[in-house]
């Protein structure tokens, strides 16, 4: 089997068909409003979508990655891509909220499976000293498509109705997996899979087991999590920090938001560049700096309220979180490929995704509950904060890797 090479013909077509994926998902939740007029849904139920969307991507991390170590990334992807393309046509022809909450179950499974196989399409495509940088451009086609989503489908929606909106990100899916399919299938190798490498991979069980006893992998799994509960925080409570503990106006609050998003989007590019280029392929190192910034930011905010703060300085400090709190998956999710080896490289995404969406799911209510006990957001800031500053500590304790190394 060829060494991995940087293939950035399919590095962008990965990143479109990525941004794609979240467009179906966040667009779809921009509607929201409009499904609300047409099926008289309350605020409760609206949420649900979500949850029934995240809970199947939950409990099924482990089979989707284990899916895609066996059928390879390209075959995954094609078959994720199509399945949430069709799966959204399908929305547009439902009667009522029930059939839409299990279609929400159900386009959680095929997303499931795009994510893994992206991550582990760049472990296989691209050379090591690249590899942070190329991840982390993957990872920014979640909040590519995810504004896309936000400011198309909404357009759309009062145009032409929000069951004509959504056949647009469903077919535009369905088109990249064809396109997709086609050029891969033209690759030496194509869609088949690497039966050597499926072979290796052993049971679920025996795999799962050896990836709670790899000490390491477990480190940057639980720094998913964690950072998974900052990035849940960040999204669910900030603008209502700001607020209700900072005064600002409503518009203002947006704003910030809007700035956060975007530090979140750069430092997705930044991070893994950061750690490619200026320390060789270090994580160690990069993962200590994102850390020790996310809780520098994270006490600063917990401090903010009693002070009054130039509306510059917020805007600076909403960027900076959007840095470390929300740019850091691309970096992280590229050491769980270093950790893991190529047979096993799907299912360690897998089991990372699984405690990074564990955590944006649990994080704001369990957060939110120590708000309304404080009265306030300080308590939560500084859970957070400690929580960080411990997993990082202990993830530079655990891993002793000097540079990165190509996946054995």
């Amino acid at each position: 089997m060829r060494e991995p090479g940087t293939n950035w013909k399919f590095l962008l077509l990965m990143l479109v068909a990525y941004i794609s994926t979240n467009i179906n998902l966040q667009g779809f939740l921009a509607l929201m409003p409009f499904l609300q007029a047409d099926l008289g849904l309350s605020r409760t139920q609206a949420g649900l979508y979500s949850t029934f969307f995240f809970l199947s991507t939950i409990f099924l991390a482990f089979l989707s990655g284990r899916l895609v170590d066996k059928a390879g990334s390209k075959r995954s992807m094609v078959l994720g891509i199509s399945c949430v393309g069709s799966l959204m046509l399908l929305h547009s022809l439902a009667i009522n909220f029930t059939i839409l909450l299990v279609l929400a179950f159900l386009t959680g499974i095929g997303f499931s499976v795009v994510a893994p196989a992206v991550n582990k399409g760049v472990m296989e495509m691209v050379l090591p000293q690249n590899r942070a940088f190329s991840m982390g451009i993957i990872q920014s086609g979640v909040g590519v498509g995810g504004f896309l989503g936000a400011v198309l489908l909404p357009f759309l929606g009062k145009f032409f109705g929000w069951r004509r909106a959504v056949l647009f990100p469903g077919i535009l899916a369905l088109l990249l997996a064809l396109v997709i399919f086609k050029l891969f299938e033209k690759e030496r190798g194509g869609l088949k899979k690497n039966t050597n490498l499926a072979d290796k991979t052993g049971s679920l069980k025996g795999v799962l087991l050896n990836l709670f006893k790899n000490k390491k992998l477990m480190a940057i799994s639980y720094l998913c999590l964690i950072f998974g509960i900052v990035q849940g925080f960040l999204i669910t409570h900030y603008i209502l920090f700001l607020n209700q503990d900072i005064s600002l106006s409503e518009t203002l609050s947006g704003l910030a938001l809007g700035i956060m998003q975007i530090g979140g989007l750069i430092g997705q590019l930044f991070w893994g560049w950061f750690s490619d280029y200026f320390f060789a392929g270090n994580r160690r190192i990069g993962v200590l700096i994102i850390g020790l910034s996310c809780t520098l930011t994270v006490l600063i905010s917990a401090i903010a309220a009693g002070f009054s703060m130039p509306l510059l300085m917020i805007l600076v400090l909403a960027f900076f979180l959007g840095l470390s709190g929300m740019g850091w998956m691309g970096l992280f999710f590229t050491i769980v490929g270093e950790l893991a080896g190529k047979a096993h490289t799907g299912t360690a995404f897998g089991f990372a995704l699984f405690f990074m969406r564990l955590g944006i799911v649990l994080g704001p209510p369990v957060l939110g509950y120590f708000s309304d006990l404080k009265g306030s957001y300080s308590l939560s800031w500084i859970i957070i904060g400690f929580s960080v500053t411990v997993f990082t500590v202990y993830f530079s304790l655990v891993d002793k890797r000097k540079k990165v190394s190509v996946m054995s």
